[in-house]
């Protein structure tokens, strides 16, 4: 098609820009943007065409791994409001987005997190935003309100599941109030803080990773849905603790985690946690080689 507009444009003597799949001399092929404009003489007779090519290979390559990111890390709120069943309510969606924020955030290795995740941020499903604007990617720091719900995201890169997010974005029950926006705001700085306590949290070396990190919950009878680990490692300056025990339940009951590595630890709730903003983590229980955790819940316990 581009070819047939490149020899029309020709023939009827006018400016074109075509991309093209063009060929280097070992085979390798390349994106060539091609520039082709006829220039006349004085007398309006045509002299010649003027063509200029530019490689846009790297250009093509980037412009589609971005689109591939942004479709891959839309915010986490609008991930959930597609996939969290369709009767959970608001609190519990918070729930979900601040375990699936502990996970990174208490994760070895440098954290990443997409910007307005902290405060349930919403794109109302605009899978790329990059020219959407500012009524799509406003970040609103007075909690008023997360985006979602603004209209159906612009068609460009989004019309093809317009189907399945009109009925979604007309649902006024799941717009966060402003009370779950500060509760996952309130979250995450937790998770921060527990972070920092601790330099378990930010081991340097594959070595010390493996010396110092130990999953809970594996084998053929781990209890589902939850994610469990102890990180262990001597005291100092930057770590206050022998032991720390790290609970992610993902499940929506409260379970009972018993692992004879647990024993002798002497835990307790982290302090940050204990004076959580959220009631439910405070019901965290450690007991001899045993810790509860309610559903939904991250739960971090450290032993001296």
């Amino acid at each position: 098609a581009d070819v047939a507009r490149l020899r029309d444009a020709i023939a009827a003597r006018r400016d074109v820009v075509v991309e093209i799949i063009n060929y280097h001399r070992d085979g390798t092929p390349f994106r060539n943007e091609l520039y082709v404009s006829p220039v006349y003489d004085r007398d309006g007779r045509l002299r010649y065409f003027f063509g200029s090519q530019l490689d846009v290979t790297r250009f093509r390559t980037e412009e589609g791994q971005l689109a591939e990111s942004e479709a891959r890390y839309r915010t986490l709120f609008d991930a959930i409001a597609l996939k969290a069943p369709a009767g959970a309510t608001p609190a519990q969606r918070t729930r979900m987005q601040n375990l699936a924020n502990s996970v990174v955030l208490l994760g070895q290795g440098l954290p990443f997190s997409y910007a307005g995740d902290e405060m349930l941020r919403s794109k109302s499903f605009d899978t790329d935003s990059y020219n959407s604007g500012d009524w799509f990617n406003t970040l609103d720091f007075t909690f008023a309100g997360n985006g979602f719900g603004k209209g159906l995201p612009p068609a460009e890169k989004n019309a093809g599941n317009w189907d399945l997010y009109r009925p979604l974005l007309g649902n006024p029950a799941l717009k966060p109030a402003p009370a779950e926006m500060r509760r996952a705001f309130d979250h995450y700085r937790e998770m921060l803080r527990v972070r920092y306590s601790s330099s378990l949290f930010r081991l340097e070396t594959a070595a010390q990773v493996q010396s110092g990190l130990q999953f809970l919950n594996v084998g053929p009878t781990q209890v589902p849905g939850v994610i469990a680990l102890k990180l262990s490692g001597a005291t100092s300056p930057t770590n206050p603790y022998r032991n720390v025990v790290v609970v992610f339940n993902g499940s929506g009951q409260n379970v009972t985690l018993t692992d004879p590595a647990l024993a002798g630890l002497n835990l307790s709730l982290h302090p940050v946690l204990a004076a959580s903003s959220d009631a439910t983590v405070k019901g965290s229980r450690a007991a001899g080689s045993s810790v509860t955790v309610p559903g939904l819940t991250t739960a971090v316990f450290v032993g001296k």
